[in-house]
C-alpha cells in the first residue's frame, strides 16, 4: 500500500512538473515570437493549412507560418489540408517537435484549399457549392496574356472576346453583370456594369495574384447584389512578414508570345519585418495585332480596313487576311500594398490598385460592313483606367459575441469612354463615364466549438456616376455637346445585413445555411435636352432577399457528396434603368426608371469520388431558375417605334421585368494517375436553358472541355492537352445574336451559326534552380482559324510563348 500510495505522489509529481516544464516552453516561445511552421516530407513550406483548436482557427501563410497563433493554448490542435493526412496534435507534441509539424502526404492529390469562399478560411472539401482555386502554379504553367486567359484555364468558365483587351467571363449561362467581380473582399461591380459582355476582368494582373476563386452559383448571401451565376475572387499579392531579419525577396518575370508579339515585364518586390511588411507589384504589356489560324472559314479573314490620312478615309485590302488589324493595344497595373502587425491580435492593410490601358478598338464594330464598304473608320474603347485605395483591420478579439472582426473600407473610381466615327464622316463621337465607388464592409465569426460557427456582417455602397457626350469634327477641331450615355451625376446605393450558420452534424456530415437582406436605390434626372422623355427624373428603391442552404457528406476519405440550394438576386443599376444607347447598329435602348430586382432560385448536387487511389471522378448537376429577369424587349418612346439616335433612325427598345428562363447543366472531371510522375485528365461542360418565349438564353456557352496528358517530376513539367467546342445550331442562336452575321459562319441555307472546333497545345516548365524557371509553350499547334462563340475577334493562331522567371 505504501508502495502505491508513493508510486501515485511520484506520478502526480511528475504529471505536475511536465506540465509546468511543457508551460514554461510554451511562454518562452510565446516571448520570442516564433511560429508554428507546417512543413512536407521534403521540409517545404505548406501553405493554406487549416488549424483548428477549441474556440480557435487559423490557416498558414506561403511559408508555411501560421497566419495567427493564440496565447491560450488548448488541449489538441488538428492540421487539415486535402492533399495531405490529417494530423491531431496535442500542445505538449508540438512543444516537443520545437513547433514545425511535418504532414504527410496522400497519394491521391486533391485540390488546394480554397481560402475563403465565405470571406473565412475552409478546405474546398468542406463547401457545399462547387468553387475552383487557380493558384500561380496554373499561372506558371500556362503563361495567361490576361486575366481572362487565366479564368478559361479552369475549365469551367467559358471567355468571350468582342477585341483583344477583353475577356467576358461566362458561368453557367450568366455573364456580365450577372456574375460579381471581387477583389481582395471589394466588389468590383458598379453602377454602370452593363448586362451585354463585361471586359473589366482584364483590369486584374494575373501574374500579381496570390489565388483565384471561382464560385459557381448564386453568391449572394455573402456578397450581395450580381452574384446570380456566380462569384470570381481575386487575391492579389499579401505583404508577408519575416519573423527573423528584415527581407527583401524579388521576382521578375519577362514573357513574348509570337501570335501578338507580345512583350510582358512583370516585377514584385516585398519588404518584410517582423511587425512591417511591404509588397510592390509592376506590370507591363504591350500587344501587336492578334493574326488568326491559317486554314477553316475564309469568312473569319479580315479582308479589309480603314486607312486614315488627315483629310480622308480610305478602304484598303489588307495583304495579310489572317491579321486582325487594329487589335493592338498596351496595359500598365500596378500595386503597392503595406501591412502592419502590431501584435498576434490586430493586423493592418492598405492597399493600393491601378490599372489603365491605351486605346482599345474594338475589332467586332470595325469589320461591320453598310454595302459594299466598312461601317465605322474609327471604333475604340478610351483607356479603361480603374484605381482603388483600401483599408482593413483584421482583429482577434475572443469575446462572447466575436472571435474575429474584419472592418474593411474602399474608395475606386473607375472611368471608360466609347469613341465612334462612320466611314467617310467628318464627326467622331466621344461618351465618357467615371464612376466613384464608397464601400464599407464589416465581418464578424464566433466559433462556440469545433462543430458549430456563425458569421454575420453589413455592407454599404455608394456610386457617383459622371457621364458626358461630345461631338467633335475632326477636320476644323471644333466640338459641341450630344447626349451622354448616362443621367450625368446620378447616384446608386445598397444597404446589406447578412448572416451564415455553421455545423458539424456528425463526424461525415456538416451543414451551412445562410440569409441576407439588401436595400438599394437610385436616382438622377435625364436632360431633356436631347430627348423628348416622358420623365425628367427618377428616384426608385427595393429590397432583396436571398438564403443558401446546404450539407456535405463524407462517409469515407474516398467520397464526398455535395447539395446546395440557394438564390441570388441582381438589383437594377444605373445602366440597366437610365441609359440611351445603341446596343447593336438599328437599335436604341431608352431609359426604364421602374425596374425591380431579377433573383435566381438553384439547385445543387455534386459527387467527388475515388474509386482506387488513382482514378477520380467529379460530377456536378445544377439547375437554375431566373425569374423577374430583366430583358430587352421592343417599346414605344412618346409613342413612337423608332427615333433618331447619331443620325440613324433605330427602333426603341427597353429592358422590362417580363421574362423567366430555365438553366440546366451538367460539369464532369475524371482524374487517372497513371503512376507518380503522369497522369491524365479531362473536364466537360454541358448547358442549356429557354426564356419564357421559349428562346435561346443568350449566354448559355456551347458544349465545351479538355482532355490533359501530364507528366511531371520535380524540374520539368510537360502538359500536352486538347480543348474543344462544341457547335451552336442556327435556330438555338439567341436572337440577339442571329442579328450579328458578321461575327457568325453561315451554314448550308445560309444562316449564321457558331460552328464546333479543337485545338491541340503543349506547354512546359522547366526549373533551373530556387531561383530560375523557364517555360515554353505552343498553342494551336494546327493553326486552326476558329471563333468562339460570341466573340467578335478570331482566336490566336499558331503561337510560341517563351518566358523566364527569377526569384531573387
Amino acid at each position: 500500500m505504501i508502495f502505491v500510495k508513493q508510486a501515485l505522489h511520484f506520478s502526480t509529481l511528475t504529471m505536475k512538473y511536465s506540465l509546468i516544464f511543457s508551460t514554461l516552453l510554451l511562454f518562452s516561445y510565446i516571448l520570442s515570437g516564433q511560429n508554428v511552421q507546417i512543413l512536407d516530407e521534403q521540409n517545404s513550406p505548406i501553405e493554406n493549412v487549416i488549424v483548428l483548436g477549441e474556440d480557435f482557427r487559423s490557416h498558414t501563410n506561403a511559408n508555411g507560418y501560421l497566419q495567427y497563433f493564440p496565447e491560450n493554448g488548448t488541449n489538441r490542435l488538428a492540421f487539415i489540408h486535402p492533399s495531405y493526412k490529417r494530423l491531431t496534435l496535442t500542445w505538449d507534441q508540438l512543444v516537443l517537435m520545437d513547433f514545425k509539424v511535418k504532414l504527410e502526404q496522400r497519394i491521391q492529390k486533391l485540390e488546394e484549399v480554397t481560402i475563403r469562399p465565405n470571406k473565412r478560411a475552409q478546405t474546398i472539401n468542406n463547401s457545399p457549392q462547387k468553387v475552383i482555386a487557380l493558384t500561380p502554379k496554373n499561372t506558371a504553367l500556362f503563361q495567361p496574356q490576361t486575366t481572362a486567359d487565366l479564368l478559361e484555364t479552369s475549365g469551367e468558365v467559358f471567355i468571350q472576346k468582342s477585341q483583344l483587351g477583353g475577356g467576358s467571363p461566362m458561368i453557367r449561362g450568366f455573364s456580365a453583370n450577372r456574375i460579381l467581380l471581387v477583389v481582395d473582399g471589394v466588389r468590383l461591380n458598379n453602377a454602370i456594369y452593363r448586362g451585354g459582355n463585361l471586359h473589366n476582368v482584364i483590369s486584374m494582373d494575373a501574374s500579381s495574384l496570390e489565388q483565384t476563386e471561382i464560385i459557381l452559383g448564386p453568391g449572394s448571401v455573402i456578397y450581395g447584389s450580381d452574384a446570380l451565376g456566380g462569384v470570381i475572387h481575386f487575391y492579389t499579392l499579401k505583404p508577408k512578414l519575416s519573423t527573423s531579419n528584415v527581407k527583401t525577396p524579388m521576382e521578375v518575370l519577362l514573357r513574348t508570345s509570337s501570335v501578338n508579339f507580345e512583350k510582358t515585364a512583370h516585377m514584385n518586390f516585398n519588404l518584410a519585418g517582423k511587425k512591417w511588411a511591404s509588397v510592390t507589384s509592376l506590370t507591363f504589356s504591350d500587344y501587336d495585332d492578334l493574326t488568326m489560324g491559317s486554314w477553316k472559314f475564309p469568312e473569319y479573314q479580315r479582308t479589309a480596313y480603314i486607312n486614315t490620312t488627315t483629310s480622308t478615309d480610305e478602304q484598303v485590302k489588307n495583304a495579310n487576311p489572317n491579321q486582325q488589324i487594329n487589335t493592338a493595344y498596351s496595359q500598365l497595373n500596378l500595386i503597392q500594398k503595406i501591412r502592419f502587425r502590431p501584435s498576434e491580435k490586430v493586423d493592418f492593410e492598405y492597399a493600393f490598385h491601378y490599372s489603365t490601358t491605351s486605346d482599345i478598338p474594338r475589332y467586332d464594330r470595325l469589320i461591320q460592313y453598310s454595302n459594299e464598304n466598312l461601317k465605322y473608320a474609327e471604333w475604340y474603347y478610351g483607356p479603361q483606367k480603374w484605381m482603388m485605395h483600401s483599408l482593413k483591420a483584421d482583429l482577434t478579439l475572443k469575446n462572447k459575441i466575436i472571435n474575429n472582426l474584419l472592418i474593411q473600407g474602399a474608395f475606386q473610381n473607375y472611368g471608360e469612354s466609347r469613341h465612334d466615327r462612320k466611314f467617310q464622316n467628318d464627326i467622331i463621337n466621344h461618351r465618357t463615364e467615371n464612376v466613384a465607388i464608397y464601400s464599407l464592409n464589416i465581418d464578424a465569426d464566433k466559433y462556440f466549438s469545433k462543430t458549430q460557427s456563425l458569421y454575420y456582417g453589413i455592407e454599404g455602397v455608394f456610386n457617383k456616376v459622371n457621364s458626358e457626350g461630345k461631338q467633335e469634327n475632326i477636320l476644323d477641331n471644333t466640338s459641341e455637346e450630344i447626349a451622354s450615355r448616362y443621367p450625368n451625376n446620378s447616384e446608386w446605393w445598397s444597404l446589406a445585413a447578412y448572416t451564415t450558420y455553421n455545423q458539424l452534424l456528425s463526424a461525415e456530415t456538416s451543414l451551412q445555411a445562410g440569409v441576407r437582406y439588401n436595400f438599394s436605390g437610385m436616382n438622377g434626372t435625364f436632360d431633356t435636352n436631347y430627348y423628348n422623355l416622358p420623365f425628367k427624373d427618377f428616384n426608385d428603391s427595393n429590397g432583396a432577399l436571398s438564403v443558401n442552404f446546404g450539407l456535405v457528406f463524407t462517409p469515407n476519405n474516398q467520397s464526398k457528396i455535395n447539395i446546395n440550394a440557394s438564390s441570388g438576386f441582381r438589383s437594377p443599376n444605373i445602366d440597366d434603368a437610365a441609359k440611351v444607347f445603341d446596343s447593336e447598329p438599328g437599335n436604341v435602348i431608352v431609359p426604364n426608371t421602374k425596374l425591380n430586382p431579377e433573383y435566381a432560385s438553384s439547385f445543387e448536387a455534386g459527387i467527388q469520388h475515388y474509386f482506387t487511389e488513382s482514378i477520380k471522378i467529379n460530377c456536378s448537376l445544377y439547375y437554375t431558375r431566373l425569374y423577374n429577369a430583366m430583358v430587352r424587349r421592343d417599346a414605344q418612346l412618346n409613342g413612337m417605334d423608332s427615333i433618331l439616335y447619331d443620325g440613324e433612325m433605330s427602333k426603341v427598345q427597353m429592358l422590362t421585368n417580363t421574362s423567366w428562363a430555365n438553366i440546366a447543366g451538367l460539369s464532369t472531371q475524371i482524374l487517372f494517375r497513371l503512376n507518380k510522375l503522369t497522369k491524365l485528365k479531362g473536364g466537360l461542360n454541358w448547358q442549356t436553358g429557354k426564356d419564357s418565349d421559349d428562346l435561346p438564353v443568350r449566354h448559355i456557352a456551347p458544349l465545351f472541355g479538355n482532355i490533359h496528358a501530364e507528366w511531371k517530376n520535380k524540374k520539368v513539367t510537360i502538359d500536352t492537352y486538347m480543348l474543344f467546342n462544341g457547335a451552336i445550331s442556327a435556330e438555338n442562336l439567341a436572337i440577339d445574336e442571329r442579328e450579328k452575321t458578321h461575327i457568325y459562319a453561315s451554314d448550308a441555307n445560309g444562316l449564321p451559326y457558331s460552328p464546333s472546333w479543337w485545338t491541340l497545345n503543349i506547354k512546359g516548365n522547366y526549373t533551373v534552380s530556387k531561383a530560375l524557371s523557364l517555360n515554353l509553350g505552343i498553342e494551336n499547334i494546327l493553326d486552326v482559324r476558329y471563333r468562339p462563340y460570341s466573340s467578335g475577334i478570331v482566336a490566336p493562331g499558331i503561337n510560341f510563348i517563351f518566358s523566364a522567371n527569377l526569384k531573387l
